[in-house]
């Protein structure tokens, strides 16, 4: 697709023919102005890297800033994410756990940000206390 198409034209081409349903799309560019991450999220990115990229940069582990507005998701959808999270606790495959929770540690559900429930799972993980990281991977999903 590219150079013919820049990055956000590529994907809107994407989203709109549907050729990669579950995936997460992160722009990659030298546009660091101010505003220019929101811009990104506006136009459909599920995050942002400004170059140069140092490959300790990691767009999950980064925080919204404070006036930086959470995605809602719907409870059902959270609820999945938790499951799955859970599952992967239970499988000690922290990388899965790691991964889904940085699709979602920007989002919050009916205005609670799930960040903080996910440091918690996250941190369990790391300290290689699956259950637990799994156990309070349910105990939110039910809370929804």
């Amino acid at each position: 697709m590219m150079p013919e198409m820049d990055g956000i034209e590529t994907l809107k081409k994407v989203k709109e023919e549907n050729l990669a349903p579950d995936t997460c799309f992160i722009a990659l560019t030298a546009n660091a102005i101010h505003g220019a991450r929101q811009a990104y999220l506006d136009a459909g990115f599920d995050d942002y890297l400004s170059k140069p990229f140092t490959g300790t940069d990691t767009p999950k582990e980064e925080a919204p800033a404070e006036n930086e507005q959470l995605t809602e998701i719907a409870a059902e959808k959270a609820k999945e994410y938790f499951n799955a999270i859970k599952e992967a606790c239970l499988a000690y495959d922290d990388d899965e756990a790691e991964r889904l929770c940085g699709e979602i540690t920007g989002c919050s559900v009916n205005g609670e940000p799930l960040k903080p429930v996910l440091d918690e799972i996250l941190a369990s993980a790391e300290d290689f206390e699956y259950e637990a990281a799994a156990a309070a991977a349910e105990k939110f999903a039910e809370k929804l």
